[in-house]
């Protein structure tokens, strides 16, 4: 009993923490002289049989009230209609390659367009994305400013109708909030390659801790690595550097999902991460362990079980409400509520898979 009362401790504790860090970061506001730069960007985009979202993330990046970027874009031997797509779409952009993939996978491709790139900033985004019109602007202007090795950046799931989508959100949004706030306090412990920057020479330079014998976790394994080197990693906090994602379609894309990114964990060394990964985990075993007992000995362990769920209950709601106007989050309470009753069990689930099955191909 000891110990579960010391996890729930310090998962109260580090909710609390990433709320705190969420307050501690400055908003950026956009620098007027953007257009003078002393460095290059390059965005920078893997994709595979996406003909159905490239539209989209063209046409996003194609409004960019900053133009001076190159554009590179690695097809990952699609075989739907994405090269005719992607070659269209070089009239439309002053410096666009579009580039075939040599080997296999997201962060093969990755590889040869960071390594092809003019740019000394990188900027990565995924193509089932959506940026803002001054998405390029605002990431300039910040590392204009703070010069900064990795520059982690927001996303958000788009409004969907469906209730599936509207929990989706609400998860992922925890996810967004936990690495904002973890780096308000100077220790990130995660980031998202839809929406990051990085200097390529940093890159270059990290590429050998990449763990490129894992197919994924191209971003986690970059912060890791730079995290060790005492590189300057830095929040961007902007509305308008949020990049915009599509919520999965249905649970069995979405636990696939997750499985893809849990996936790399046993490979992470950074002890922040782990820790934090760990305290998730170890209260969500928590929380199903204690369900089975309350059905087994309801008088014993019933009203443990309801005191557990709230007291998690409120403190995930306090960090969800504490960025809710940036995300414009909405009925988190209901929503919220809803997540809570599964999430125990698919993190449980998620963990225990991801370390006895292969690691689900990028597409």
């Amino acid at each position: 009993m000891i110990i579960i009362f010391a996890i729930i401790i310090i998962y109260l504790l580090m909710v609390l923490l990433f709320i705190l860090g969420w307050f501690q970061i400055e908003s950026h506001a956009v620098n007027d002289n953007i257009e003078k730069l002393d460095f290059k960007i390059s965005v920078v985009v893997a994709c595979k049989n996406e003909e159905n979202n490239l539209p989209a993330i063209l046409q996003s990046l194609e409004n960019q009230t900053f133009a001076n970027f190159e554009l590179i874009v690695i097809d990952d031997h699609s075989t739907d209609d994405t090269e005719m797509i992607l070659n269209n779409a070089k009239a439309n952009f002053a410096n666009m390659k579009v580039l075939a993939a040599n080997g296999n996978g997201k962060k093969n491709a990755l590889y040869q367009g960071i390594v092809n790139a003019t740019g000394n900033l990188i900027i990565t985004t995924d193509a089932d994305c959506v940026v803002l019109p001054k998405w390029i602007e605002t990431i300039a202007s910040f590392q204009e400013k703070y010069d900064c090795d990795m520059i982690i950046s927001p996303v958000n799931i788009t409004d969907e109708k469906s209730l599936f989508s509207k929990i989706q959100k609400i998860d992922f949004i925890s996810l967004i909030a936990s690495t904002a706030g973890a780096c308000g306090l100077n220790m990130p412990i995660m980031c998202n390659g839809a929406n990051l920057a990085f200097k390529k020479a940093v890159w270059l330079e990290q590429f050998s801790e990449l763990r490129n014998d894992i197919p994924s976790g191209d971003d986690i394994f970059l912060l890791q690595s730079l995290k060790k080197e005492g590189k300057k990693i830095k929040y961007l906090k902007a509305n308008d550097a949020i990049v915009y994602t599509k919520a999965t379609s249905n649970l069995r894309s979405f636990l696939k999902q997750r499985k893809r990114w849990a996936g790399k964990s046993p490979a992470y060394t950074d002890w922040q991460i782990i820790v934090v990964a760990l305290t998730v985990l170890s209260i969500s075993a928590v929380q199903v362990g204690v369900f089975f007992l309350a059905i087994v000995q309801f008088e014993q362990w019933y009203s443990f079980f309801v005191g557990l769920f709230a007291v998690k209950y409120f403190v995930d709601v306090a960090l969800l409400y504490s960025v809710k106007h940036f995300f414009k989050l909405k009925n988190i309470a209901l929503y919220s509520f809803l997540l809570s009753l599964f999430y125990p069990f698919y993190i449980v689930t998620v963990a225990l898979n991801s370390l006895f099955t292969k690691e689900i191909k990028w597409k």
